[in-house]
């Protein structure tokens, strides 16, 4: 298998959420993302801001097989050989918390943040006993859009008080975008 270099790898990354959720009503996307809070700098692959939740997505091009314990921690397979892979939940898990008390503190914005690990489409995952935190690329898409849209009448009613209004989505947006390193686009 050959090696792709990394910027066409995040190029084809932001061109797949792109594809899904750039022009969704509900969500925004965005890339790239850097932020300061604290004395510390954080980067984001990827940040979906939906009405209820922010996610951080993190998305992993391992390759071959791999399997995934319940603690997030990852082996990669080849052929007999297998590898302990760094677990990527641990640094995500700090960024949830850096990123909600950044919105805390900048909008005043208590919302839910969650992180996920996408697999991409070419590595085959033997066993995931972390499911509700890796899923394959297009199963999250699959499954997000059909959340996000299918919040009820009670769902809705239950959760009010934590949605985003559209005007505090793009305030958010601003935010991030505002605090970019580099931005990168994605054409390919």
């Amino acid at each position: 298998m050959v090696k792709r270099d990394k910027n066409i790898r995040l190029k084809e990354d932001i061109y797949y959420l792109d594809f899904y959720f750039k022009n969704h009503y509900l969500v925004k996307i965005l890339h790239n993302i850097s932020i300061t809070h604290n004395l510390e700098e954080t980067e984001f692959e990827h940040i979906l801001i939906a009405p209820c939740s922010i996610t951080i997505i993190e998305i992993k091009h391992y390759g071959g097989e791999i399997s995934i314990d319940k603690e997030g921690t990852v082996y990669q397979y080849n052929g007999d050989k297998k590898r302990l892979i760094e677990n990527p939940l641990i640094k995500l898990k700090h960024k949830e918390k850096l990123l909600k008390d950044f919105l805390k503190y900048y909008l005043k914005i208590d919302i839910k943040v969650e992180s996920i690990v996408l697999i991409d489409s070419e590595t085959d995952i033997r066993v995931n006993r972390a499911k509700d935190r890796f899923f394959k690329d297009y199963e999250y898409v699959r499954e997000k859009i059909k959340n996000i849209e299918k919040l009820g009448v009670v769902e809705s009613f239950n959760e009010i008080s934590k949605f985003l209004t559209p005007f505090q989505r793009e305030e958010i947006a601003n935010l991030f975008v505002k605090n970019r390193i580099q931005p990168i686009f994605a054409y390919l």
